[in-house]
């Protein structure tokens, strides 16, 4: 029998797969994680789209508003003006003859109510504009929201995908380090604030680094970090490849933990309190993913911080996340960068404020300057 070359490649790489099977579970865990980041984005893609769809109609509606109320007030100004007309034009000319009147008195009479005419017909002209206006503003509206039910519908499947990837990333996730987890546990409960808890855990990690997962890459993606703006992520920027790059080689380019309208800066505070970060107001069961490759080795409480993220990204750099509804790392994991660590809450009383510190060999620095800036790229 001859067996043809990639019959043959198909053998030997299925012999290798059943002789090595970790092979097979490390290609997996790539893919799988890969997926992760791919399902990540997307989803973080949907948050923003939506979020302008929005945004959008609570400005047309707004201008509705304001439209149909001065037609209301064209209107009522013009019917009133129209019945005094008709109750004048009642009234024949020969009356205005006889009526005891100077005559240069009815004859500026007579003209007030030229120009009166003159000028409804030209309310009457506008009125009809306004109310074309008003009529492609309904469509524009009603077109709006077609495309944010579409958004919406699209959120929904993405977050449906990430849910069942993150089911089977659970599924072949090792068991936690007990040891570990306890370690970090002591930590968190003897540390009197983040700088020290930092350094507890830092203490408390092994003698000997654990090694980068082979096949992970550190990956970038652009955000916009100005105030008071969406933040947003250009679709047209790919993420570059950084094979096992350093972080500080990543300055400016790292990906924002979640997509909002960024309300706290690093250094703003008051009575001489300032913040060591910056804080994100979300929507909805907003996506957080991690900014850079590096390795989860806090997750849990930790006094008023709520839920809390530690990630050590190596050279002595961590990323610090505040303020989840929950997270979805565990302690010992492995992360990419845009791989997704936890979800956002809902409402006005849940958790959608999504506070981020980057730390460097335990003190606080601006993460602004780390964050890629990019133009935001409008939407429809």
């Amino acid at each position: 029998m001859t067996v043809t070359r990639p019959e043959f490649i198909a053998l030997t790489v299925g012999l290798a797969l059943a002789l090595f099977p970790a092979l097979s579970n490390a290609a997996g865990e790539d893919d799988l994680k890969r997926q992760l980041v791919a399902a990540a984005q997307r989803s973080q893609d949907n948050e923003e789209r939506v979020s302008r769809i929005e945004a959008r109609l609570l400005e047309m509606s707004r201008q509705e508003a304001e439209l149909s109320a001065a037609l209301l007030g064209r209107r009522a100004a013009q019917t009133a003006a129209l019945g005094a007309l008709m109750r004048i034009s009642r009234q024949p000319p020969q009356a205005l003859i006889a009526t005891p009147t100077a005559i240069d008195d009815t004859i500026r009479t007579s003209l007030l109510l030229g120009s009166t005419a003159s000028r409804l017909g030209a309310e009457a002209r506008d009125l009809g504009a306004a109310l074309v206006e008003l009529t492609a503003l309904h469509r524009r509206i009603a077109a709006q929201r077609m495309e944010l039910d579409e958004a919406a519908a699209g959120l929904a499947d993405e977050r449906a995908r990430l849910e069942a990837l993150y089911a089977r990333a659970v599924a072949r996730r090792g068991a936690v380090d007990e040891q570990q987890t306890m370690a970090a546990a002591r930590a968190a409960r003897e540390a009197e604030n983040l700088q020290e808890l930092l350094g507890k855990l830092s203490l408390e990690a092994p003698a000997a680094p654990r090694e980068k997962p082979q096949g992970a890459a550190g990956t970038s993606e652009p955000s916009a970090p100005p105030a008071d703006i969406v933040l947003a992520v250009d679709e047209d920027t790919a993420a570059p490849e950084r094979p096992g790059s350093p972080i500080s080689a990543a300055r400016g380019s790292l990906p924002m933990p979640a997509r909002g309208r960024l309300v706290g800066l690093f250094g703003d505070g008051e009575n001489g309190v300032k913040s060591k970060g910056i804080t994100i107001e979300t929507r909805d069961d907003a996506q957080v993913i991690t900014p850079y490759d590096g390795e989860v080795v806090y997750a849990g409480a930790y006094r008023g911080y709520g839920r809390l993220l530690i990630i050590d990204h190596g050279e002595g750099y961590h990323t610090l996340l505040a303020g989840f509804s929950r997270i979805d790392s565990v302690l010992g994991q492995w992360l990419l960068a845009g791989e997704p660590v936890g979800v956002m809450g809902r409402g006005l009383t849940g958790y959608k404020s999504l506070y981020v510190e980057f730390r460097h060999d335990g003190v606080a620095i601006n993460p602004l300057p780390w964050l890629a800036t990019v133009k935001q790229k409008a939407d429809g």
